[in-house]
């Protein structure tokens, strides 16, 4: 005898397949670049500009960070950087770098070292360069 309501059949049905993430087999690349977003106030992003302009003969802010950061991790005393103030939140832009995974991690370090997040970590290598070749200091 069958039930009307199929929900009293006792004949179970299975739940579709679920259309949820799948994993992809898909290979990750070896020289893959890591982004990190730095804050930084709109005369900090200008002076990158112009210093990277005068250095790289192009206005490019991303070329210009990135070589700062990785001059900044070649120098010894890195560890001995001073600490720069943070932008007012009206005042922040954000400027990219692009660095190799080696680079990433001593960043990743480096902010575990200062007891910051990447990020300011970051922000310090860079200011603290761009003073230096101001000749602030």
């Amino acid at each position: 005898m069958t039930n009307l309501n199929p929900m009293f059949s006792e004949t179970l049905l299975t739940p579709a397949p679920s259309k949820a993430k799948k994993e992809s087999n898909r290979k990750k690349r070896e020289d893959a670049l890591k982004d990190i977003k730095i804050p930084v106030s709109l005369i900090e992003k200008l002076d990158l500009k112009m210093f990277g302009y005068k250095i790289f003969n192009e206005s490019n802010i991303t070329r210009f960070a990135t070589s700062l950061i990785k001059e900044g991790l070649d120098i010894e005393y890195i560890d001995y950087v001073p600490e720069v103030d943070r932008p007012s939140p009206k005042d922040t832009v954000f400027v990219h770098a692009k660095l190799r995974k080696e680079e990433h991690t001593e960043i990743v370090n480096i902010s575990a070292k200062w007891n910051c997040s990447i990020r300011l970590a970051a922000r310090r290598i860079i200011i603290n360069l761009l003073k230096e070749k101001k000749g602030v200091c």
